[in-house]
């Protein structure tokens, strides 16, 4: 019962948690109850938002309106999940106590851009970031002891352990995988640098061979902006 509870009191959402509950959900839509002092200005910041719209994240005003925020505003957002966006208007104090019980959240603003600000940052944290790959080094396969470990001779660049790599057959791609463990002689080590031998315990590809190539490189997550 207790811990009923304690969800009961949880928002429902609010665009600090909009993230984490969106990547349990699946869930990329931001639904908000715009409210203004004036009809300009409920129109002025509707369009605003719409252009934050994209393939990945999207807004869905699902009610506006011009005047304070009733209690009315509240049960809306509670039932759909919705943020309520005030601008240059007021939520009373019987308003605010349904909210906190309903656990809906009520933003009010004077200015549009820090309104701006805080709904970017609540959808930039939703878009899948860009993945690169940034070359570190290549590997040619001298012996293969057992099925997974490969003594290499770096050609170029480093190895790295935990690094991702691929390796080729006469430019043939035999597979991707990782290197899980990276030793010079029987000691482990972090880095391999060109012009060195070493051995590398390949996990993810199996069946190389002497003379195949391993191509090592890192992925970097680049965070997309809108």
């Amino acid at each position: 019962i207790r811990e009923a509870q304690r969800e009961q009191r949880m928002p429902a959402i609010t665009l600090a948690t909009f993230y984490q509950r969106a990547q349990k959900q699946k869930e990329k839509t931001l639904r908000l109850i715009l409210k203004g002092d004036v009809g300009g200005s409920v129109e002025a910041i509707s369009d605003l938002l719409s252009q934050f719209s994209t393939d990945e994240t999207k807004i869905e005003i699902i009610h506006r309106g011009v005047g304070n925020i009733p209690e009315n505003d509240v049960l809306l957002a509670a039932a759909s999940k919705a943020v309520i966006i005030g601008f240059s208007v007021k939520a009373d104090a019987r308003v605010r106590k349904l909210a906190e019980k309903s656990g809906v959240e009520i933003r009010l603003y004077k200015v549009i851009y820090d309104l701006e600000d805080d709904i970017k940052k609540a959808l930039e944290g939703m878009l899948e970031p860009e993945i690169r790959e940034e070359f570190l080094g290549r590997a040619r396969i001298l012996k293969v002891f057992r099925n997974n470990i490969a003594g290499c001779l770096v050609e170029q660049g480093v190895l790295r352990r935990d690094a991702s790599i691929r390796i080729y057959r006469d430019d043939e791609l035999l597979g991707e995988g990782r290197i899980a463990d990276l030793r010079r002689y029987k000691d482990q080590v972090k880095e391999v640098v060109a012009g060195l031998e070493c051995g590398v315990m390949v996990e993810g590809v199996t069946g190389f061979q002497p003379d195949d190539i391993i191509e090592a490189f890192k992925k970097i997550e680049i965070k997309k902006t809108l």
